[in-house]
């Protein structure tokens, strides 16, 4: 976070342009500025240097004949926006994403760093993080502590030391969501090492709370955890807020809870200096139809929240949150020049977007161009098997045994939420027959470099898949879906053979195909190209019976072991609340 505080040079500069001692290089004339600290509107004419406000009041003569004016008559100025919790690896990545949002005033997004630092390790993050900062939008990391599907490697990925390496990152503001919490109240010290690197360093710690009983989250609490995500309801959030911690309303593609949370915590009368809202990792389809914080302010104003604490919610109190309120979320004399021109508080969307003081976006379109990292420059490590290869159909079905005549089936009661079903299937050529029960499929998780394969079978997915495959997911390993082991076993190839992807094949043809080249979690293709194709793997799923609304995180999840239920993991389908392996994983080599 070091990157967003001023030179010394810089600190010159603002004072000689504030004191009229030199022009402004940029002056916005005739607006009136939305303040965030005193909820007043107050016409004011806004004088920008380099990338900060130097100046916010009546003055007229910071102008010079190098300045650019702009005209803001008739419209409100208000900070850019801030996204405190995102995952800018929903198929888009980091830059697709910044292209999509700025133009719709998101100036500052907090970015998950999982699958960054898990695919790139501590250095060659700390290089990626650096390289985002040539982007005008502010990308920011929050260091994760574990991964979401345990893996052998787990302790020395996530070693106390490794993780105190990437807080030492000027990019990186925060501990992201502990996961993991159990071991933070058993007093695991590894954890605690951790928390503790964080506060030292001034970074904020995020929780991932769901599911805590009152007397859990006093502990967490008392740990340092600062914030949590997941409440789902006022007295969820209630509890959060008593107790200290920051609390972030999410409403994006997978939970739509905003408009119910503000409803309620309204009529309690909630102080919302430690509110925030967020879209989460949301999908591309969900942003390019709602946008970001600018359609959450939308949802808080229909709530009868009022338009100035509701904007706080996206500016001021994020940044306070993060301890960088003397740079950013207000616009105000020494504060980075990220600044909107709305026409009015009910139509948060704006007209133009200026981030670090230039102009970067015009009536919802980028005026400028934001610079591609270069890829391959990075050791993204993709899918990959050695030379000579193949998939075998029997890897991807549970063989019959006849000690064990019934199956703990993943049954899909939500669109992330499995429970165990025990069911009796019949045999077939040494395998559960899974064509003798309605909706069942076939389920595996395979290795990316094709070791070893975790077998299952799923109710509530699908009614009818024949081979699918996608290295999309918490673990990022191989999902393999389908009724048809040859069918599973040519779209797990056909995945390898694109470094990684998303592959549907029917009757022997590939209907749907995306490559993600980015460690087969990402794709380099533009956000819209993203949207679409999103959309029509949806389409396709829908079509084929996947009843609920967020493929993306019921592929994801599938492997996760932080929620309740059985799940595939490395290690065998793994019931998580009771810790038992209900089957275990097939060595391949």
């Amino acid at each position: 976070m070091d990157i967003l505080r001023p030179t010394v040079e810089e600190l010159a500069d603002l004072i000689e342009v504030a004191q009229g001692r030199r022009p402004a290089d940029l002056v916005i004339r005739g607006g009136t500025v939305v303040n965030v600290y005193s909820g007043e509107l107050l016409p004011a004419n806004v004088a920008v240097c380099g990338r900060r406000i130097a100046y916010v009041g009546p003055r007229e003569d910071l102008i010079g004949p190098r300045t650019t004016i702009l005209d803001a008559t008739g419209r409100l100025l208000t900070p850019g926006y801030i996204e405190p919790h995102g995952h800018p690896s929903m198929l888009y990545n980091p830059c697709s994403l910044a292209k999509a949002i700025l133009p719709r005033g998101t100036t500052t997004f907090v970015s998950d760093n999982l699958y960054f630092y898990f695919s790139l390790g501590v250095e060659q993050f700390r290089r990626f993080a650096s390289e985002q900062t040539c982007m005008p939008l502010k990308m920011l990391w929050a260091a994760r502590t574990s991964t979401q599907s345990l893996r052998a490697d787990e302790d020395e990925l996530f070693a106390a030391e490794k993780v105190r390496q990437v807080l030492a990152s000027p990019h990186v503001v925060e501990l992201a969501e502990i996961t993991r919490w159990p071991p933070v109240l058993a007093g695991e010290r590894s954890m605690l090492e951790k928390i503790v690197a964080a506060r030292r360093s001034g970074r904020r710690v995020d929780g991932h709370t769901a599911g805590c009983s009152y007397d859990k989250l006093v502990g967490l609490a008392a740990a340092g955890i600062d914030a949590c995500h997941e409440s789902i309801d006022a007295n969820q959030a209630l509890e959060r807020l008593r107790l200290g911690m920051y609390v972030m309303l999410r409403h994006g593609s997978l939970r739509q809870d905003l408009p119910e949370l503000l409803k309620l915590l309204r009529r309690c009368g909630v102080d919302l200096q430690r509110i925030m809202l967020t879209v989460d990792g949301s999908s591309a389809p969900f942003i390019a139809d709602h946008g970001t914080a600018d359609y959450l302010l939308t949802i808080a104003q229909a709530e009868d929240i009022d338009p100035i604490a509701a904007l706080r919610m996206v500016t001021l109190n994020p940044a306070t949150y993060f301890r960088l309120d003397q740079e950013l979320g207000a616009i105000a004399p020494g504060r980075i020049a990220d600044i909107l021109f709305l026409r009015r508080l009910d139509q948060p969307r704006p007209e133009v977007v200026l981030a670090n003081g230039q102009i970067v976006a015009r009536d919802g379109e980028l005026v400028i161009d934001l610079p591609e990292p270069d890829w391959d420059s990075y050791p993204f490590p993709n899918p990959r098997v050695p030379p000579g290869w193949r998939a075998k159909p029997e890897w991807f079905q549970v063989p019959a045994f006849p000690e064990w005549p019934e199956f703990p089936v993943i049954d899909y009661v939500s669109a992330v939420i499995p429970r165990r079903v025990d069911m009796r299937l019949p045999e077939r050529n040494g395998f559960l027959d899974v064509s003798a029960a309605e909706g069942v499929l076939n389920i595996s998780l395979l290795d990316r470099h094709g070791r070893w394969v975790t077998n299952g079978l799923v109710r509530g997915f699908a009614r009818d898949i024949q081979g699918f495959a996608c290295s999309f997911s918490a673990s990022m390993e191989i999902l393999v879906i389908g009724r048809d082991g040859p069918a599973m076993a040519a779209a797990v190839e056909r995945v390898f053979e694109m470094g990684g992807g998303i592959v549907l094949l029917e009757n022997g043809e590939s209907i749907f195909e995306l490559p993600l080249e980015i460690a087969g979690m990402m794709t380099r293709a533009p956000f819209e190209q993203v949207v679409d194709r999103t959309r029509e793997l949806y389409r396709l799923l829908e079509v084929r019976g996947h009843p609920y609304h967020e493929l993306l995180y019921t592929l994801a999840f599938i492997p996760c072991d932080l929620l309740p239920g059985p799940h595939l993991t490395y290690k065998g389908l793994l019931d998580v609340r009771s810790g038992e392996i209900l089957y275990p994983r097939r060595e391949l080599v």
